[in-house]
């Protein structure tokens, strides 16, 4: 298994350090790279750095205020109107999943820390970005340098309790 798998964790002792615009559009690029339904690709990205990103703190929920620390947030926007609806489900969210989780993976790739949040006031948000009103804003990314090491156990259930093979 790949190492960036198996070592990535969402911590959340962030630097606020300057991250090199060569990396950051990296990362941006292998959430574009991702794979969508019938190659939609419904997901856009607002990119705040180093003290822009203030804009949208005050609607950062206060459980995630460690957030403030980092240098940059990643605002994922979704167009729920350009993708599959396969058996009454909307895959826009699920193929921006996919995008978010290539930022992710690149992002430990080079050596930073990416964390997701839903933790936050959409409406607030999209205003503040002015964000059309037809899109969703399933997520922010929350990227910067680790600040000092972090000691977080990496909890996950085990395979057993999640695999049913040749039916449930």
């Amino acid at each position: 298994m790949i190492e960036e798998i198996l070592k990535r964790k969402s911590y959340r002792n962030f630097s606020d350090k300057e991250i090199d615009d060569k990396i950051i559009f990296d990362i941006i690029e292998a959430g574009r790279l991702a794979p969508s339904c019938y190659n939609n690709q419904p997901w856009h990205y607002v990119l705040l750095k180093g003290k822009e990103k203030s804009i949208i703190d005050n609607y950062i929920n206060r459980g995630n205020s460690w957030a403030k620390n980092a240098y940059a947030y990643i605002v994922i926007v979704c167009n729920p109107n350009v993708d599959c609806n396969i058996n009454g489900i909307n895959y826009s969210l699920f193929d921006c999943g996919l995008s978010v989780e290539n930022m992710l993976l690149e992002a430990f790739h080079n050596g930073l820390i990416a964390h997701s949040i839903a933790g936050f006031n959409s409406e607030g948000v999209k205003n503040a970005l002015k964000i059309p009103e037809n899109f969703l804003i399933p997520a922010i990314i929350i990227l910067g340098y680790p600040n000092g090491n972090e000691e977080r156990v990496r909890e996950r259930k085990s395979i057993d309790e999640i695999l049913h093979i040749g039916g449930w």
